[in-house]
């Protein structure tokens, strides 16, 4: 999958200046939920502060007479579509947001261990765990995910064969304000879903699993 994000900037004043380096700042966003019954749900934002997501040599002559657009494509490439739950959301798209909180449509990660006595199938009878925590790091001008999990294989497992299951479901609405929290109206859902299988290598031959402890680490490339 490839994700874009496209910011515009203007600058429509009668100033005049001269600049050959320009830098994109925005702030990433959080989601809180308030579920009060039989009033709703409440939605709520938490913003952190500004970094800097690019930046570009390039030589801009604003004249006072002279309107200014610039136009950034923030691109995501390569990447597996099994991991769309975990690209952030880098603007402030309030009326775009993961759905995690309604149990019938929520978004889930879910890794099987196969361990050869089980249907191996996305929603199957084998062993399963979700990932509570992952690190986002950038070595050598690549994203690099880190996921660590750990599965309880019964009756144990020669080979640590696993199976990567992802939906996504996102909530696609305007929202309104109702004493000082944020009020879901007129909401549609977007889905994806997707799986990847893979076999992690025994630290030795004939080596036997009863617990999986595996941190999964996945690269792809941003421009």
């Amino acid at each position: 999958m490839t994700v874009q994000y496209y910011f515009i900037g203007f600058d429509t004043t009668n100033s005049s200046y001269q600049s050959n380096y320009l830098e994109l700042y925005s702030t990433s966003v959080t989601l809180w939920v308030e579920r009060l019954i039989p009033f709703g749900n409440y939605l709520g934002w938490n913003f952190s502060n500004l970094i800097r997501i690019a930046y570009a040599n390039l030589s801009v002559n604003k004249l006072s007479n002279y309107d200014l657009f610039i136009l950034w494509l923030i691109e995501f490439q390569n990447v597996p579509s099994y991991l769309i739950l975990f690209i952030p959301i880098i603007p402030n798209p309030v009326c775009i947001a993961p759905n995690t909180f309604n149990s019938a449509s929520s978004s889930s990660f879910t890794i099987y261990a196969n361990n050869g006595n089980c249907k191996f199938t996305c929603g199957g009878n084998c062993p399963s765990n979700g990932t509570y925590n992952f690190m986002l790091s950038i070595q050598n001008n690549t994203i690099v995910l880190q996921m660590p999990f750990m599965i309880a294989i019964d009756g144990g497992s020669s080979s640590a064969e696993i199976l990567m299951c992802m939906y996504a479901n996102y909530n696609v609405g305007c929202y309104g304000t109702n004493y000082s929290k944020t009020e879901v109206f007129s909401i549609n859902t977007s889905s994806f879903s997707s799986s990847y299988s893979t076999t992690i290598v025994p630290p030795s031959s004939g080596y036997t699993f009863y617990i999986l402890m595996v941190t999964l680490a996945i690269m792809f490339t941003v421009s």
